[in-house]
């Protein structure tokens, strides 16, 4: 992008010069006029040139984080030329997308003579979720400022933020007991309430929510998780994924999290079920510890949010048998049942039948 302005002072400078020039007939002048007509090319392309050997990078440390812990993010500007760049400007975006908000900030650093240059931000957020800090593209200024070079960068980094570990809902063990329930699995077509007995590689034709996504990135290959029925006592636990202006489904979520923590502990057994809007189908994750509780989180946070604060129950209740029971953490004037617990009085778990 070309910057008018500059180029018209430019040109003042250059016709006061030249006229000094012309009654002077000064030397100096002389020479001042000659550097007024090579410098701008020389700035042009030796900003071409330094734009090439710049290159930007993200780090930073603990990339799984708790709710408003701070954590440290570093953008570093690593120059690979002799050429010293003056005003390299960056957006860094920082993107939570479960709850699709999104900020910017305008970030401008000199790249030095083959050096590096380092900006240190020290972050934190309030809302649980993965949050996405990336540089899409960089702009350097020439020395003149006559032109605006863009080049793409493409660098990202993701921290993943949960609930506080030290959080813990107590629901009421007597409820518990009673939405304790024998969780066959139902015929109801996209119904898979199974349990998780294998791990094998994938067959075309297995169902995408199968796969085992950790594993299969380790692996280098993709892996999926061989299910069978599921015939044992256990708690079933329905989080609904609502959201409103208030952003309520954060604490839904931190409930969720700190009665599964406190459950782990029990050693009492449960399952985590949530619907989801992208497949159309009910998730649902056997937790037997604080790693299934944060694959499950992580699994979540890659869902679409609903307005209808029952929306998961009415269908958890038609795909469940007759009798069958399960405890619903949701919205606390959404009335799903009998209250097991309450959080921050705006959520409330419920066994619903």
């Amino acid at each position: 992008m070309i910057k008018i302005r500059n180029i018209i002072k430019y040109i003042i400078i250059f016709i006061m010069n030249l006229l000094m020039l012309l009654f002077l007939h000064s030397y100096f002048n002389m020479v001042i006029l000659i550097l007024l007509l090579v410098l701008p090319a020389v700035s042009i392309i030796s900003a071409a040139v330094a734009i090439r050997n710049i290159d930007i990078a993200i780090e930073g440390t603990n990339e799984k984080l708790n709710i408003n812990e701070p954590f440290l993010l570093r953008v570093r500007v690593t120059n690979k030329s002799f050429i010293p760049v003056l005003n390299v400007f960056m957006n860094v975006d920082v993107e939570n997308d479960f709850f699709m908000s999104a900020g910017t900030h305008v970030l401008n650093i000199p790249a030095f003579i083959k050096g590096v240059n380092e900006v240190e931000y020290r972050l934190s957020s309030e809302y649980i979720g993965i949050i996405k800090v990336s540089i899409p593209d960089m702009v350097i200024m020439d020395w003149f400022g006559f032109v605006r070079l863009k080049k793409k960068v493409g660098v990202s980094k993701e921290y993943t933020i949960l609930p506080d570990t030290a959080l813990q809902v107590m629901p009421d063990n007597t409820a518990i007991s009673a939405g304790m329930t024998e969780a066959e699995e139902s015929r109801k077509k996209g119904n898979d309430f199974a349990e998780v007995s294998d791990i094998r590689e994938y067959i075309p034709g297995d169902k995408l929510q199968n796969i085992h996504w950790k594993l299969s990135a380790k692996e280098n290959n993709i892996m999926v998780k061989e299910r069978v029925n599921l015939s044992s006592d256990e708690l079933m636990v329905l989080v609904e994924l609502t959201n409103d202006v208030d952003m309520i489904l954060n604490d839904i979520l931190c409930a969720m999290y700190g009665m599964a923590d406190y459950m782990i502990r029990q050693n009492v057994p449960f399952s985590i079920y949530w619907w989801s809007v992208g497949d159309q189908d009910m998730k649902r994750t056997v937790i037997d510890g604080m790693a299934d509780l944060e694959e499950t989180m992580e699994n979540i946070f890659y869902e679409r949010y609903y307005a209808d604060a029952k929306l998961g129950t009415t269908i958890m209740k038609r795909l469940m048998n007759e009798g069958s029971r399960f405890m619903v953490i949701g919205r606390r004037d959404a009335g799903n049942g009998v209250t097991v617990f309450t959080y921050k009085d705006t959520v409330e778990g419920c066994i619903c039948e």
